[in-house]
């Protein structure tokens, strides 16, 4: 049995599952809305033949769901959430078979994920995180140009019925002026002149890339671009040095499936810039042509089988 482990929303997962139809593989998709129903610790309920694959995941809000009458009890929310978060742990240490990204490690920081392609040997930009506004002015004298951008996954977030996305920033001299002598720990970088971005799709040892050519030359985050449709995005092929160091990344991180995301710079250099496990990959898919939802389907089949 072939479990996927997701989000309702998640259309994704949908595309994979149709693969798994058309081979005829058995799978059932746990959506984490529904993750309670699905719990159960009774006389071993999964086999070692099992494959888990975590996509994506979102918390309960105990405050909408069967515990909507007591929202107000702070207290029992954090009782609850606490019980909660001891299960999904409990859950996935019990879990019998192959796991394809398991939940512990797809939380891996982008800091931690620097220190990691460093000691593959991939290049990274110059990285700071800090609360203090000196730090942050002397950072941006010694480079002239920084970006700031979040310190963990670039989470969707829905707010009054809307959904935003933060998006890495540049930071500007009037940023620093205005901004107070402490701020919240964030995450800036030297900003990295480029030619082209790069996402490269990772499955099983399987290497799927794409570069991302944006119209407008000052494009700081290629999402923006991407989301807007003021991109080409063509197939690419990386040099088989760089496709190892990736390789042995992944293996480090204890991951199978994950989206890269680096920039080819003006010096001619593959510059590493972050790993999602859960990265979106259908458009670039779609784009290239390379029907990864299909490889990702083939993935998981064959785990159930090593």
């Amino acid at each position: 049995m072939i479990y996927i482990y997701t989000i309702n929303s998640d259309i994704t997962t949908n595309k994979v599952m149709d693969w798994l139809e058309y081979y005829g593989a058995n799978y059932t998709r746990v959506n984490s809305e529904q993750f309670f129903r699905h719990v159960s610790f009774i006389n071993e309920s999964t086999s070692p033949k099992d494959v888990h694959w975590f996509w994506k995941w979102s918390p309960p809000d105990f405050s909408t769901n069967l515990f909507s009458n007591r929202n107000n009890n702070n207290l029992f929310k954090k009782a609850i959430d606490a019980e909660y978060q001891k299960i999904f742990r409990l859950f996935f240490e019990n879990c019998q078979g192959s796991m394809i990204n398991h939940p512990y490690y797809v939380q891996i920081d982008k800091l931690s994920q620097i220190k990691v392609a460093k000691r593959c040997g991939l290049q990274t930009p110059e990285t700071i995180i800090t609360s203090k506004k000196e730090e942050i002015v002397s950072f941006f004298k010694q480079h002239k140009r920084i970006i700031n951008k979040n310190l963990t996954a670039n989470e969707i977030l829905l707010f009054e019925g809307e959904c935003h996305q933060m998006f890495t920033t540049l930071i500007a001299k009037e940023d620093l002026i205005q901004m107070p002598a402490e701020i919240f720990p964030s995450l800036f970088q030297k900003y990295i002149d480029k030619k082209y971005e790069i996402r490269t799709i990772y499955i099983g040892g399987e290497i799927f890339s794409c570069a991302i050519i944006t119209e407008d030359e000052n494009s700081i985050d290629v999402r923006k671009s991407v989301n807007e449709n003021k991109a080409y995005i063509i197939p690419y092929q990386l040099p088989c040095e760089i496709e190892e160091k990736l390789k042995k990344f992944m293996k480090k991180a204890h991951l199978q499936i994950g989206s890269f995301d680096m920039i080819y710079n003006q010096n001619d250099e593959y510059v590493f810039l972050e790993l999602n496990p859960s990265g979106q990959f259908l458009g670039y898919s779609d784009r290239c042509n390379y029907a990864i939802e299909k490889y990702i389907a083939r993935y998981l089949i064959e785990s159930c089988h090593e």
